[in-house]
């Protein structure tokens, strides 16, 4: 198993964090994507940077629990970082096997 953690940080957050580093301690490959290095993203094998909402351009849909959408303009390009789906997208993508389905 290789989990891919994005913005949770379970071995300081959950209720059974006892338990967390363990099994984390077991899985083949963790990688992780934080704003910054978690105590969780000491274990991985990979750290990928993360977009926080000031270096991205984001839609959220808030009318279920506040009644309106909310849409912000990023504040700031940083580096050659990615946005939250192109960063996870990609990956995706380049992993996938060729043939008829690729």
């Amino acid at each position: 198993m290789s989990p891919l953690m994005i913005s949770t940080n379970p071995l300081i957050s959950r209720a059974n964090a006892r338990e967390v580093k363990p099994a984390l301690e077991k899985v083949d490959f963790l990688v992780v994507q934080d704003f910054f290095l978690t105590p969780t993203g000491k274990e991985a094998d990979y750290v990928l940077p993360a977009p926080t909402w000031l270096d991205h351009d984001y839609t959220g849909d808030m009318w279920k629990r506040h009644g309106r959408v909310v849409v912000r303009r990023k504040a700031v390009k940083v580096g050659q970082a990615r946005g939250k789906t192109s960063s996870t997208g990609t990956g995706w993508r380049s992993a996938r096997p060729e043939g008829p389905c690729g």
